[in-house]
């Protein structure tokens, strides 16, 4: 009875071992990191007990030169792999169900094939040209960067909160499932559009080293960092509510050179922490903004300068007008200088020999205008009391009646030649140079205190007076057809002195 026993025991662990099933393992490399994980025992033989593997839920055989995964298919209860850089060239999981996290990261897979459970997927680096997600309903973390992909279609992925599909060569991608992603990875491809304003969570958005020609994240109230460098931009908004919560480490807009304006929440706040622009761009609250310029000659002449592109409509963008510095529209037949008080930035201005309406030419609002030629018009007043930088004023051969330049400190040259000027004071020009009134009106001119004044040229007025016996740097001067009964030149070089 013991021997019958005996046997049938052994029979049963012999049958055991017999039909127990095993999975092949044809990858040496695969089987060895299997035996160093204590999920496989003895030798390398190409297999592993089944019952061994079916039950493992985290498997990490990274950096195992594993060129093969067969036998993957039964690890069925696995639910996070990680198979970075190995030398694979293929990957097929689609019968792992409980797989729900993916690293497959720096191989050579240039086929991969997915099961449906999948929340995070991280394939990037490898030479996959394409990726089919359409069945990872669950997808929240997509890595799909450094490969090969001229398309990713991630429109049945509506969980998505983090996609990196930057360093590809993809062309066009539609987001418009995609509202609850927050982070957003499109760099590197070969976009030549991107709409993301139905993204209201997006927080982080990098695009650079694209084709994109205009660029809208208004609606991204939640964003707090943008990189759009190396793009064909002419156009950007990011007026989103938001700007303050982004510094100029998370902001580049650089390598634009189209991108003239960036419509933003507040010019001050951007011109002060926002530094990555090209040096054309400026910010501004509203970059469609246009001014009103209705004499087409002078509209004409901003078209010609390349300030315009026409056709003819009495418009111009208000942001390339707030940026020009310097203007040359002289000789142009320009009746109408409508507009001209938006070029705040202007240093330089020549309207000269323009028949010119004095009530169209304001220029209060050009604070920076150093230098201002208005000659040869038919101006009757000028008002330059609101630029106190300029240094440099001719109006010679106008109809001015009256001329008050007490504003003007740093002026150095005034050309005021030919026109019907009654009274000049020049007390408060202490660095005056240059003063060229001849052929005025004047009754009275004071330059008593401008002691560095060199040429000084008042003839053909109605003087009866004159003091320059404090203008000692004086050398040259000419005050003839006046009606001085004397004049003290004592102090000057009278080597060059003109008295009739």
């Amino acid at each position: 009875m013991k021997k019958i026993t005996l046997l049938f025991a052994l029979f049963c662990f012999t049958s055991s071992i017999l039909f127990a099933q095993t999975t092949a393992i044809p990858d040496a490399n695969f089987e060895q990191a299997l035996i160093d994980l204590g999920v496989d025992s003895g030798s390398i033989d190409g297999l592993v007990f089944t019952n061994d593997i079916n039950t493992i839920t985290f498997l990490n055989v990274n950096l195992k030169n594993i060129s093969d995964l067969t036998g993957i298919e039964d690890f069925t209860a696995l639910e996070i792999l990680f198979c970075t850089a190995n030398i694979l060239t293929s990957l097929d999981v689609s019968n792992n169900s409980s797989l729900v996290s993916l690293a497959c990261n720096n191989n050579n897979l240039n086929s991969l094939t997915l099961n449906s459970s999948l929340q995070v997927l991280n394939c990037n680096g490898n030479n996959l040209t394409s990726i089919d997600v359409s069945g990872n309903n669950a997808l929240f973390d997509l890595d799909c960067s450094s490969n090969q992909l001229n398309s990713l279609n991630i429109s049945s992925n509506t969980l998505l909160t983090s996609v990196d599909a930057s360093n590809n060569q993809i062309s066009s991608i539609n987001l418009s499932n995609n509202n609850i992603l927050e982070d957003l990875d499109l760099g590197t491809n070969s976009l030549t559009s991107l709409e993301v304003s139905n993204i209201s969570s997006l927080a982080n958005l990098d695009c650079d080293n694209n084709m994109i020609v205009s660029l809208d994240v208004s609606n991204n109230a939640m964003l707090n960092s943008l990189i759009c460098n190396n793009n064909f931009l002419n156009s950007l908004d990011i007026k989103n509510n938001n700007n303050t919560q982004t510094s100029n480490i998370e902001f580049n807009a650089t390598n634009n050179p189209s991108l003239f304006c960036i419509t933003v929440d507040d010019v001050n706040y951007s011109d002060t922490t926002w530094f990555n622009i090209d040096a054309q761009a400026i910010f501004d609250l509203n970059c469609n903004a246009t001014t009103f310029i209705p004499d087409d000659n002078f509209e004409q002449a901003l078209i010609d300068l390349g300030y315009d592109s026409g056709p003819l409509d009495d418009f111009v963008l208000k942001f390339v007008i707030k940026a020009i510095t310097s203007l040359d529209v002289s000789s142009k037949n320009i009746f109408d200088f409508t507009g001209i008080n938006e070029f705040t930035s202007l240093e330089d201005l020549n309207v000269s020999l323009n028949p010119i309406q004095s009530i169209t030419f304001d220029v209060n609002n050009l604070t920076e205008l150093k230098t201002l030629a208005c000659a040869f018009n038919q101006l009757t007043s000028l008002d330059v009391s609101s630029n106190p930088n300029l240094e440099d004023l001719n109006c010679q051969t106008n109809q001015l009646t009256s001329l008050d330049v007490s504003n003007n400190p740093n002026l150095i040259v005034l050309r005021a030649t030919s026109n019907s000027i009654t009274s000049l004071d020049l007390s408060n020009n202490t660095v005056l140079e240059d003063v060229r009134c001849e052929n005025n009106q004047l009754s009275s001119l004071i330059v008593g205190i401008n002691v560095v004044l060199d040429k000084l040229f008042c003839d053909g007025n109605m003087l009866t007076s004159l003091d320059i016996s404090t203008n000692t740097m004086l050398t040259a001067f000419d005050c003839k057809n006046n009606q001085l009964t004397s004049l003290d030149v004592r102090s000057g070089n009278n080597s060059r002195f003109k008295i009739t």
